[in-house]
Formats: structure tokens, sequence, C-alpha cells
């Protein structure tokens, strides 16, 4: 799938199934969701 192929983070690829998901769903096409999950990280603090 092109969404497993990109070099992004796992939050946008989630986004992007869920974007890809609903878009099916409208135009009654059938989608194979994948998982992807958030990674934690930790905030940005500048100095």
């Amino acid at each position: 799938m092109f969404v497993a192929n990109q070099h992004v983070s796992s939050g946008r690829k989630e986004n992007e199934v869920d974007v890809f998901s609903g878009f099916g769903k409208y135009h009654e096409i059938a989608f194979s969701e994948s998982r992807y999950s958030r990674e934690e990280t930790l905030p940005f603090i500048a100095q």
C-alpha cells in the first residue's frame, strides 16, 4: 500500500488511512484499513 511506503510519522499515516477509509465508505469502495498508532514523544522545550 502507498501509505506504508511513505517516510512520515505513524500519526500522519493514521490520519491518511482515516481519510481514505471515509472516502471509500462514501463512494462504496472496499478498503481494508491498516492499523497505525501514534508514537509517544517528549515535547520540545526550547532553551
